[in-house]
Formats: structure tokens, sequence, C-alpha cells
């Protein structure tokens, strides 16, 4: 009975748990109006759970009655009824299909109390419900299969959906005051995004899908992840991310996205896509400096061929650049990338030009697929690198390519390489696949190379060829001891089959190009011992040989290094090779350099096909036992720059024609046996520097040839048999450094040297007589002079104190010298004691009446500078130079007269002082008196007032303005003369130089048939002073009368009162006073650097005032260094008349002095605190002060009258000055 019981118990249950969804049809259900439903809960009023769909429309106004039902398993569509809520609904908790809500009368929410709504299976629908504002009371709703939300004009939140979670679809649309999508459940659809979400329509942060991102992610600067597929997304996602430039994930634009000028990204953390974009012509809009993944550019069928108008900014791509089926691109403009993680290239008819990326740096991988068109990778050659290293190196079905060479020299370490389908391609054996290929450690996927044309259709194949090059290697290795080698890396793996790859960039010495070797070199004092084996001819790639410093590498030169067709570099010298050089020498046309010097036992003679290296620019074969004659035709090698054959048994006479090769720079023939005349031809070709050709056996004289190749800065005639003068022009070997001539049997005097650099003279061992010449001590660089075993006379230069240290000289051996010239006479006599020899100069006045007393003067009198006495060259036929006076720096008169021979007064530059006292007491007189002269150019720099000043009978002369400047001369001193007299000199047709002078006593002028404008201030001056006796006769128009000279001085259109030049910083303000100003049109300023070639600087218009008229200009630009400025007034009828010339010296660096000429008082500028040096012409110090910096400084100098220069020795300023 009890269990009877219980099972209807059971029963019971059972039933009461199903019988609410019994309670409702097995169908859909619609209902339609109030009616409807009444008769349907009065059919069915238990119905809770609807087995099918549930349609509620059209006149249906009061959901109470479903007030019970909690499930639906169908769809649930409420729409187009007078329903204002969903109260009636408030149980309802689960509908397994759709719910859709569409064109309600909702008044503000959805009902007035929360809806028990947990679940919708499938589409969750919300549509033009006009009244609807909210939709709080779907808060308890935790899933929809998707949501759209969409038509609600007044609804402002989305604050009820916080806790749905939305899996497929999500859009929210044309909600027009909608502002505020960030609910919780919208944003977990938006941020993992579902796989499909439209926001459109709406406003604020629901504007579009990207400022609703943005709100839910906080507003970042960027979201992590970016599809763009549109412009109007792209502009949608640049206002929701103003601030977006480092993307830190993946970026894809595709579809119509193509105005990515508007993206202001410029770093991608993931892969960068840019992919079908149909209507993009060119990438110009993109910005992305580094992509931290791959940067894929894919079918951009209408990209421009250079892709972008001008470079872009990449620099970094973490992953590979891959450019797929880019029609009609043929340049990628990425000028900037330095890094790029690999780069695949597939799918083209085109050929890419990737040399913008000439200097990035490639490692990871290269794969070129499916290109139809390439025959080589020359388009790879900026990867083409040491150092490059890859893992991956794939390529695949390219059917035209032949040709892998530009990847010989990258690094290969991962397994995957794989060559398929390239059916044009037999050359494999490149560098870079032979060393992965051979290399153990590698293992090749199966098949890696099929589907090639044969060489490289099996990797049986690629590693036969790339083990070709190994044996005459190791035969090599084996002949020379390589076992005992100081550094035989490499070498010893191969010998021992570990390492068979020469290429792979560890053998030691080699290096290789294309997989092939091309260096042996860096072999230098490797300890080899034995041969050198014959089997490195094999190598027929080789370009350069270098095997030197080895004592103990023996044998004779293999003949088969001389027929490698490609050899440019041979050097195998210091080793100890013996026999003789290789007849085929001249098979080995490609040569460049040959250096077999110091085999001491390689012998015989120069094979004549040597002459066939017409490449050859350096020959080497010095310190050799070679014997016989130069060879023949060796000027048929033009391009040889360098012959060193020293030091040999080379026999004969230098062949004329070796002299005419156009490129040599250095020929070197030391110590042979050979012998004959110097050549006559040495051609100055403008590069010989070095003539090497001492200890053998010339005979014969000094060749003229020689002096005339300027260039020269080695000169070794030494050791010969020479004889003669040498007397040709050496001073044009202006570029010497060494010169030595010693131990031949030159005579006459010793050679002068004008060569400011040369640091060597030796002409000791020869028969030069004579004085010694003062222009050695005046060579400021020597470190040499050996002079010793001659026959040289007189006493030692004043200019030789220079040599007294630092200087290593030997004079001994010369009879005529103090002492024979020992050590003691010249250092201890001369350099300790200031003892030349003899007297200095000659007490009384000296007479000089030929060329042979003007050469006795210098020999006896070697130290005069200053001659206290006059100077009286007369009647002397025979002179042809005034050579023998130029140490000369003051005397008390100077007459030279009646010397037809002379042309230049050049060797008195040196000439400062003509006697002593100034004024009336002036006791110099200067007389120049028939000459062959046209100027006296070399007395610029004599200073100081005369007695006399007679220039008479010069019927050549026509230029006189030394008697001024450049140097300062007397018209920078504006010096005066008590008689003046100019007589017969009839080519002269100006004064200029005597403008400034001052006549005291007497002024004669005539003769001067070509003088026709005498009115310059001086002389006007004179004939306006009643105490100054004149006479003007037989001179040219204007000029021949005291009263015509009268006349042409009272039109003088000015009196200048004074002219002044003041360095002010980096300019020089030029400032002079005029009286007196009568018919005067105009100022020219006149700059020169030398006094001589004058340039217009500037021009002032005359005020004609007739008491004093001031006028300035500033040069803004002088000159560095010295500038010398005049003024050239010019009247209205064209005549003009010039000022005095005044010197500045202008130094850059701030340094500077004035006035300029001074009398005892100088300032100078400075800056900074230095030492100031003062030297006379002859570079003698002879005064010197402390300068404290800071600006200028005044310093007093008591210095003769004449040019000074101050050095300044911290700065390395040097200015010039003139003191009066």
């Amino acid at each position: 009975m009890k269990l009877v019981r219980l099972l209807f118990l059971l029963c019971l249950l059972a039933f009461l748990c199903t019988s609410g969804r019994a309670q409702c049809p097995a169908g859909n259900v619609v209902l339609e109006t109030d009616a409807e439903v009444a008769a349907f809960f009065a059919t069915y009023p238990d119905c809770t759970e609807f087995n099918g769909d549930l349609n509620i429309q059209n006149n249906v106004t009061d959901l109470i009655p479903f007030k019970d039902v909690v499930y639906v398993a169908g769809d649930l569509t409420i729409r187009s009824t007078p329903i204002d809520n969903l109260e009636g609904l408030a149980q309802l908790q689960v509908v397994d299909g759709s719910f859709g809500l569409s064109d309600l009368d909702f008044t503000s929410d959805l009902a007035s109390v929360a809806l028990s709504l947990e679940t919708v299976g499938n589409q969750f629908l919300i549509r033009n419900h006009p009244g609807l504002k909210t939709i709080n009371v779907l808060d308890n709703v935790e899933s929809a299969g998707s949501l759209v939300i969409s038509d609600n004009p007044n609804l402002e939140n989305l604050d009820g959906l916080a806790n749905v979670a939305v899996s497929t679809a999500l859009t929210i649309a044309d909600n027009a005051v909608l502002s505020d999508c960030a609910a919780s459940g919208i944003c977990a659809a938006i941020t993992a995004p579902v796989a499909s979400l439209t926001i459109s329509g709406n406003t604020g942060n629901c504007a579009n899908f990207f400022e609703a991102q943005a709100a839910c992610l906080g507003n970042p600067d960027c979201p992590t992840n970016l599809t763009l597929t549109t412009n109007q997304e792209i502009a949608d996602f640049v206002a929701a991310y103003p601030n977006c430039v480092n993307l830190p994930g993946d970026l894809l634009v595709e579809d119509d996205a193509n105005n990515l000028q508007a993206l202001d990204l410029v770093t991608v953390g993931g892969n960068a896509i840019y992919r079908d974009i149909s209507s993009l012509q060119n990438i110009d809009g993109f910005g992305l400096v580094s992509v931290g993944g791959d940067l894929l550019f894919q079918r951009l069928h209408n990209l421009e061929s250079t892709m972008a108008n001008g470079f872009l900014p990449l620099e970094t791509v973490g992953g590979k650049l891959v450019l797929a089926s880019l029609t009609g691109v043929n340049f990628v403009p990425f000028n900037s990338v330095t890094s790029l993680g690999g780069i695949s290239i597939s799918f083209t008819s085109e050929v890419y030009d990737l040399s913008a990326m000439a200097g990035a740096e490639l490692n990871g991988s290269i794969s070129i697929t499916g290109c139809s068109t390439i025959e080589t990778l020359d388009f790879l050659s900026p990867f083409d690198k040491e150092g490059n290293v890859f893992n991956t190196l794939l390529i695949l079905n390219n059917p035209l390519l032949e040709d892998i060479s530009e990847v010989d020299d990258i690094v290969i370490v991962g397994p995957f390489i794989n060559f398929q389908g390239n059916t044009n391609l037999s050359e494999c054996s490149i560098s870079s696949i032979c060393t992965a290929i051979l290399d153990p450690a590698i293992l090749l996927p199966l098949n890696a190379f099929t589907n090639n044309a044969t060489g490289c259709n099996s990797e049986a194949e690629i590693k036969a060829e790339c083990a070709s090059e190994l044996a005459p290697l190791l035969a090599f290795y084996n002949a020379a001891g390589g076992p005992n080698w100081t550094n035989n890396t490499g070498w010893a793996a191969g010998a021992a089959g570990t390492n068979c790859t020469p290429c792979d960039g560890t053998w030691f010495g080699i290096s290789c190009t294309d997989g092939q070797v091309t260096e042996i070199r860096t072999f230098g004092n490797n300890n080899l011992v034995g041969t050198i084996a014959p089997e490195i001819g094999q190598l027929t790639g080789l370009r350069t040989i270098s095997i030197t410093l080895n004592p103990d590498l023996t044998g004779p030169i293999p003949a088969e290094i001389f027929d490698l067709p490609n050899l440019e570099g041979l050097s195998l010298f210091t080793n100890n090779l013996t026999g003789s050089i290789p007849t085929n020498v001249g098979n080995a046309t490609q040569l460049i350099g040959l250096n077999l010097n110091s085999n001491s036992l390689l012998e015989g003679t120069i094979p004549a096909s040597i002459i066939n290296l017409v490449n050859l620019e350096l020959l080497g074969l010095s310190g050799n036992e070679i014997t016989g004659n130069l060879p023949l035709g060796m000027q048929a090698m033009v391009k040889l720059r360098s012959i060193e054959i020293s030091n040999t048994n080379v026999t004969g006479a230098i062949p004329a024609e070796l002299l005419t090769i156009p490129a040599l720079e250095s020929l070197n023939l030391q110590n042979n046996n050979m012998n004959g005349l110097l050549p006559g031809t040495f051609d100055d070709n403008g590069v010989l520097n070095r003539l090497l050709l001492g200890e053998n056996n010339f005979i014969g004289p000094f060749q003229v040839s020689i002096a005339a190749t300027t260039t020269l800065r080695f000169l070794r005639l030494d050791g010969n048999n020479l004889t003669g003068l040498v007397t040709t022009n050496v001073s044009n070997l202006v570029n010497l450094e060494e010169f030595n001539i010693s131990d031949n049997d030159f005579a006459g005097p010793l050679p002068v040297l004008n060569a400011p650099d040369l640091t060597e003279y030796r002409a000791a061992g020869n028969s030069f007589d004579g004085p010694l010449p003062a222009f050695l001590g005046n060579l400021s660089s020597l470190s040499e002079l050996f002079l010793n075993d001659n026959a040289l006379t007189g006493c030692y230069p004043a200019a030789y104190s220079s040599l007294c240290s630092g200087v290593t000289t030997n004079f001994s051996g010369n009879d005529g010298l103090p002492l024979g010239g020992s050590a003691a006479s010249f250092q201890t006599e001369f350099c300790s004691n200031g003892n030349p020899c003899g007297t200095i100069c000659p007490e009384e006045d000296v007479m000089i009446g030929s060329q042979a007393d003007a050469d006795e003067f210098l020999q006896n009198y070697p130290n005069c500078v200053n001659l206290p006495a006059s100077l009286n060259i007369v009647d002397a036929a025979d002179l042809l130079t005034l050579s023998p006076f130029f140490n000369l720096e003051s005397v008390e008169s100077l007459m030279l007269q009646n010397l037809a021979g002379v042309r230049s007064l050049t060797p008195f530059f040196n000439l400062t002082t003509i006697g002593s006292g100034s004024g009336e007491a002036a006791t110099g007189s200067l007389i120049i008196d028939n000459l062959s002269v046209t100027s006296l150019d070399g007395l610029d720099n004599v200073v100081g007032d005369l007695q006399n000043l007679a220039i008479d009978n010069n019927n050549l002369l026509t230029d006189i303005s030394a008697l001024g400047p450049p140097s300062g001369g007397r018209l920078a001193s504006g010096g005066s003369v008590v008689n003046m007299q100019m007589e017969n000199n009839t080519a002269l047709a100006n004064l200029s130089g005597l403008e400034d002078k001052t006549v005291l006593d007497e002024l004669i002028v005539s003769g001067n048939t070509d003088l026709s404008d005498c009115a310059i201030e001086s002389f006007c001056n004179a004939v306006a002073d009643p105490s100054v006796s004149t006479s003007f006769a037989n001179n040219g128009f204007d000029c021949s009368s005291n009263a015509e000279v009268e006349a042409a001085c009272s039109l003088l259109p000015l009196s200048w009162k004074s002219f002044v030049a003041t360095p002010d910083g980096k300019t020089v303000r030029l400032d002079w006073v005029t009286v007196e100003e009568i018919n005067n049109e105009k100022f020219l300023v006149e700059r020169s650097a030398d006094a001589r070639n004058w340039a217009s600087i500037g021009e002032i218009m005359a005020d004609s005032g007739s008491g004093e008229n001031t006028y300035t200009l500033l040069d803004e630009s002088p000159l560095p260094g010295s500038n010398y400025y005049r003024i050239r007034q010019v009247d209205f009828n064209g005549t003009f008349s010039f000022s005095e010339v005044l010197l500045v010296d202008v130094a850059f660096g701030q340094e500077r002095a004035y006035p300029n000429p001074f009398s005892g008082a100088l300032t100078v500028y400075s800056a900074v605190a230095d030492e100031v040096q003062v030297l006379d012409l002859q570079g003698r110090e002879v005064a010197r002060f402390q300068h404290l910096g800071d600006g200028a400084q005044v310093q007093n100098l008591d210095l003769k009258s004449g040019v000074y220069t101050l050095r300044m020795l911290a700065s390395g300023a040097v200015l010039r000055v003139v003191a009066r």
C-alpha cells in the first residue's frame, strides 16, 4: 500500500513540472487584437511557456494578460501596435529565438518596472520607437545573439544594457540623440569585436564605431588593433583618436580606404597590411616610421610605378617587407630604412628597384616567388652585405632567373633553403649557399634544390661545385708548412675535413666574390716554411696574392701564377725565393702592382715580356741578384707610377724612353751597376717627384732637363762619376725636400736652391769652389747640410747662425774655410764666439769697377750688412748683376754709374738706409746714372732723408715708384732731399714715387723729354718756396720751365692736410682732410694687396669748399693681410692726382696694429694675452714684448726707419708695419 502511494506522488510531481508548457498550444501564435488575446488566455489560462513563435501586432493594446509568461521557445515579435509598455511581460525570462520590438508607442522606458528578461538566443531588436528615451528596465539581460537598436529618435542612453553579452552582431544606428554607447555590455562587444559591428547615425561617443570604441576604452591615444575599409572610417578614426600615432597592435587598410594622408600613425607594433585598395594610386600619405611585424602591400593594382611621389619615412620593419602582386610598380621609395626582418617579393612581372634601401640591414628571410620576368637578383644588391644573417632563403618558380650572385655575401644560418621551379638557374655555387650547403650543422629540407636547370638541380651537384677550389688551397697549405703557420684559422679545419668552404669568412687571409676565391693576402710574417705550390694557378678567380715577410719561404715563383687571367696584385717581397722571374710574367696583363723586392736569391735578367704589363702601376724588383740591362720598350707601360729597381746587379744605361712615361712619379735605380750618360730627355710630366740614381757609375754632366722637372721632391745623384758645373737653373726645383749630389766631380759654385721645404742638402766629395752661399742659412726646414771635401773658401755668412742648432752640418775638408771648415771653427768660433773670420765690413769707401771686384767683395766680406762707407759701383762694363751686394742693409752713400749691363736693382731689396741724419743735416747720397734699368724696383725699402738724389741718363727708365711703396719706402716716410736732380731720363713719363718729398735747397729737372706733368705736390711746394733753387728745362709740355710748372701747380685742385687709415674690428676706416679745393669733382678710394695693382672700393663726391673739408669711407671687406690704400682725386676736366699710400694689416683673428706707418708709439690690438716678437727684414729679432690681451695696448718701440714684422707667438698672427 505504501509503495502504491509513493508512485502516485512521483507521477503527480512530474505532471506539475510540465503542466505550464503543456497548457500552451504546440505551434506558433499570432495575436492581433485585445479580443484575440483575451480569447487565447481564456482557452489557455495556464500558458506560461510558448512552444513556438509569438507574434503580437496591429491592434493589441495591453500585454497584462501575458503577465505569467516566462519563456518563448521561438521568436517573440511585438510590432505596430498601440502598446506603450512591456509591463505585461515583466516575468518573461528567456526568448530562445529573436525578440523584436518595432514601431511601438513607448512614452519613456520600455516599462515602469524592471523586466526579468535574461536571455535572447538570436537577435534582440529595438527599432523605431519615437517616444523611447531609456531602456533601463533591461538591466537583467545577460546575453543576446545579436543586438540591433535603431531609429529611436529620442533614445538617450543604453544604461540598461550594462550586463548584456552580445555574441555575433551589434548594430546601433540612427538614434538621433543617443550620445553614450559606453555601457559595459556594449563596450564588451566593441572592444572584443563581434563578427558584425555597425555604429552610425547617433551622436556623441555613439556617432561611429571609433568614438564608441574610444569611450569604452577610456579615451586612450590608440586602440590596440585597427581596421579601415572606407575613407569615412579613416575620418571617424582620426576624430575619435586625434593623438593616435603609435598603434600597439595590427593595422589593416583595405577596400575603399585610400585617404592615407589623413592618418597620423608613426608606428605599428604588429603587422601593417595594405591590400585590395583598387582606387589607391600612390602611398604618399604613408607615414609609418616603424612596423613591429610584417609590412605587406598586396594587390594594389593601380599604384604608380614609384609607389609614391618622393621618399617615405619608414625606418624599421621587425618582420618582413612583403611586396605581392603589385602591378606596374618598379621602385620602392623607402630610403630611410635601416633595418628589415626579411623581404618577400611574389607574383609580379616587374623587377623592383630596391636601391633606395641600400642603407638597410636585412636579417631574417628572403623570399622571391613567382616573379615571371626577373633574370638576376641584382635588385637585391642593397642587401648583399657581409653580416646580413638569414634563416630562410626561398627562391621559387621564377622561370627566367639565371643569376643569384647578388646574395653571395649574406650568411645563411637556418635550414629553410629552398630553390625550386627556377628552370633557367644552373649556377648555385655562390659563397653564401656553399657555406650553408657544406655546413654539417645545417640540415637542408628534402629536395631543397629541384626543378631547376642542371648544375642547380640537386644538393649533390652544388656540393661538388662548391668544393672545386678546396684542393689547390690545401696544396698551397701543405707545401708552405700550413700546420706550423702563426695563424691557420680555417685552413687547418679544411685540411681536417671539418670546414670545406674557404669562402665562409673564417679562413685566414681568404676573400671571395660570388663564391669564388679572389684574394690570398695578409700572410706577412706568418711563418710560412717551404715553397709556393704551383696549384695556386688553378684559382682562376684570384685578383690579389700577398705572401710576404716569410724568410723560410723558398723555391721558385710558380710560372702558373702569371697565367691567372684576373690577377691584379702580386706581392712576394721579403721572402727567400730563388730562381729567376718566370718568362711568362707578361701574360698577367691585368697586373697593377708587382712587388718582388728583397728576395736575395732571386736572380737572372728581367724578362722582355714584362713590357706587356700595360696596366702595371707599381714595379718593385729591388734587393735581388737580378742582372742584365733594363728591358727596352718600357715606355709602353704608360700607367707606371713607381719603378723600384735598386740594390741589384742591373747594368747598362738608363733607356731614354723610360723617362717619357707620362704617369711616372718615382724612379729608384739606386745602388746598381748602371753606367753611361744621364738621359737628356727628362720630361716634366707634372708628377715625377722622386728621382734616385745614386751609387751607380753614371758619367757626364748634370742634365738641364733635370732642373726643368719642377715637381721633384727627392733628387739623389750621389756616388757616380758626374762632372762639370751645376749651372742649370736648379732654383726652379722649388718643391725639393732632399738634394744629394755628393761624391761626384762637380765643380764651380754650389747650386742655389729656392726650396722652402728642403730638409737635406748634400754636396760633399766634389770640387765645388767659391764662397759659402748665404741662402743655405735661410732654409728654415733644413736639418742636414753636408759640404765637406770640396774647395770652398771665405767665411761663414751671418745667415748661418740658423744652422748652429738643430741642423747637422759638415764643412770639413775645405782648405779655404777657417781651420779647413772644422767643427771647431764653425761651432766654437762662429756659433759660440760670433767670429765668422776676417773683417765684417771695410772701413773705407768701396770702389767696384768690374764683375770680379763685385765677386771679390762678397768673398772677402760675406757678412757685411751695414757698410759704414760709400759704395761706388762705377764704369763696370762687364758687370751684369748686383747680387754680390744682396746682404747690404745700410750704406753711407750709393753711387751706381755707367753700368750698361745692369738691368735690375732687385739685389738691393734688403737695403733700408742710405746715410744718416735728417733734413739739411742728412749725409746720404743716392746716384743712379746711366744704367739699363726700367724701374727702381729693389730700392722699395729705403727710408730716411737724403743729402743728394740724382737720377740721370737712364734712357730705359719708366718707373720710379719704388721710391714710394710697396714696402714702406721713402714715400711712406715723407722724407726730405736737400738736392734733387732728375736729368736726361728720356723714357720717364711720370714722377710717381716723389709726390711727398720735401726738397730743401735745389731741384733740377731737365732733359726728360717724355715728362709732361711736373705738378706734383713736392715740386709745387719747391717752386713756391723762395729758399729753394729750381730749374725745369727741356722736358715735355707743361714741364719745360719754371713758369710752366708754376702755372700747372696753380691749377692743382686741392692740398692734402691729412690721410689716416684705422682698423676697426673687421673693417678699415679711412679719414682724410683737404684744404683749398678748386675744380675738384670727386675722390676715388683705391685698395691694393701689393701697392701695384689697384682697384676702386668707393667713390665720394667733393665738397669743394675753400677751407678744410673732411671725408670718411669705411672698407667693410678688407683683404686678409696687407691692404694698401690711396685716394685718387679727380677734377672736372678728368685730370687726377694721388694721396700718399697707407698700409694696414688686417688679421681676421682680431689682431691688428695702427697707425701704420708709425713713429715711436704703436697700438697693438689682441683679444687674448700673447707674446709679440718684432723682426726686421732679415728675420732678426729686434724687440719683444708681452701683450696683456683684452683689446688695444700702446707699445713704445725705438726702431730705425724701415719695415718690420710683428709675430704673435701664441695665435700665429703676423702683422707688417712701417716705422718712420
